[in-house]
């Protein structure tokens, strides 16, 4: 990859951030990329359709040169190489017809967002990328709780990690939100008990979808179905012990 781009195109590549879900959290920079690119790159599953693109659909134009790029949703081949190096291929390809590429992140393109692992794959191709809100600042807003103040220390957790990684960051940070809940739910309940966190902490699943839920964690807890099971795209916060009155405020 380079920034200096292909001597014979002007194009570029674009990893978009569009936001955490709702539409219209796009970004205005976001928006002028998507009208003005000609292709339009985005993960999609094996068999359903690209969240990335549903999101950003109220924002595209009527026809694009579309570049779906089917991503496995097994774990025990993440990230597949072969998927991100055909990609790149492809993308190469349109970037040196001089014609620009919009690759589309849900969320912000850095924040464990699929772009960053195809960038590697890139051969002299100009790259930019185009921030995006992410979802711990939307959780945080909808429970209108702070993420960090003055010197707190604040945390992004991957719930997929180790209970043991976990336990440490935990215990290191006043502030912190885990992110990809999904399976490990009981387990960063069984953590947010044992460090004597669980009763400030809430729930978000689907931030600003149509379909999003907050709650107190203990509120959930003491009401959960038998059959519970966290979406992928839910998050934990636990703020720190300032917000625990404000929290229980806006219950």
């Amino acid at each position: 990859m380079s920034d200096s781009g292909d001597e014979n195109s002007g194009a570029r590549l674009y990893g978009v951030g569009i936001g955490p879900g709702s539409p219209d959290l796009i970004t205005l920079r976001a928006h002028r990329i998507l009208q003005k690119v000609a292709v339009l790159a985005y993960p999609t599953p094996p068999s359903s359709s690209s969240l990335a693109r549903s999101i950003a659909a109220p924002n595209l134009r009527s026809s694009y040169i579309e570049l779906p790029i089917t991503m496995s949703l097994d774990l025990r081949y993440f990230p597949d190489s072969e998927t991100y190096a055909r990609a790149a291929r492809a993308i190469e390809g349109h970037i040196r017809a001089g014609r620009d590429v919009a690759y589309l992140c849900e969320g912000d393109a850095t924040l464990y967002g699929s772009f960053l692992y195809l960038l590697p794959h890139l051969r002299d191709i100009r790259v930019e990328i185009v921030p995006g809100i992410s979802a711990p600042m939307s959780g945080s807003a909808l429970w209108l709780s702070a993420l960090a103040q003055g010197n707190e220390r604040f945390s992004i957790l991957p719930s997929t990690a180790s209970r043991e990684a976990l336990a440490q960051s935990l215990a290191a940070c006043e502030s912190a939100v885990f992110m990809k809940v999904g399976k490990s739910f009981a387990k960063i309940c069984d953590l947010l008990t044992e460090q004597d966190r669980l009763q400030n902490a809430y729930y978000i699943s689907h931030a600003t979808f149509p379909n999003q839920q907050r709650i107190l964690l203990t509120d959930l807890l003491a009401d959960l179905p038998e059959d519970f099971r966290a979406p992928y795209f839910s998050m934990i916060f636990t703020p720190t012990n300032t917000q625990k009155e404000k929290g229980k405020e806006k219950e």
